[in-house]
């Protein structure tokens, strides 16, 4: 996969897979979400959650974008800005108005005629309409 850009906070790249919050060993006590810690300080203008963080890098190794979890939780704890690096739920702006105007993007893929199991890549194509940055998110879709 490309490299991200090498800033001390990535959080933009961060496509909201799950991934983090499925691997956190905070989650299992507490109803924590490295993802919707991204989120929710960006949309809510909170704190509360980056002081949840063990700081562990367990969110970080999983992590399919290299997202630097632990460097925004820790910007955060010291008044970091999110709102100038988060992409404030565009992906979810995105869908909901594509249902709303009902049009649909068309896209054909190569394969197997003769394969019974087939992957649904889901909004990947629109994904690299936001970033411009140095990300593939159609490597998602084919991997």
């Amino acid at each position: 996969m490309n490299s991200v850009t090498n800033n001390s906070n990535n959080a933009q790249v961060c496509y909201q897979c799950g991934t983090c919050t499925a691997i956190c060993p905070v989650r299992r006590v507490v109803p924590f979400s490295p993802r919707g810690a991204i989120y929710n300080s960006n949309i809510y203008d909170t704190d509360t959650d980056v002081w949840d963080c063990l700081t562990c890098r367990q969110c970080e190794v999983a992590c399919p974008q290299g997202v630097r979890l632990l460097d925004f939780f820790l910007d955060q704890r010291i008044g970091g800005t999110p709102g100038d690096i988060v992409h404030k739920g565009v992906f979810t702006e995105l869908a909901d108005l594509m249902t709303r105007l009902g049009e649909s993007k068309t896209t054909l893929l190569e394969g197997d005629d003769a394969s019974r199991i087939g992957y649904f890549p889901g909004c990947v194509d629109f994904h690299d309409m936001f970033f411009e940055l140095d990300v593939n998110f159609k490597e998602i879709a084919t991997s």
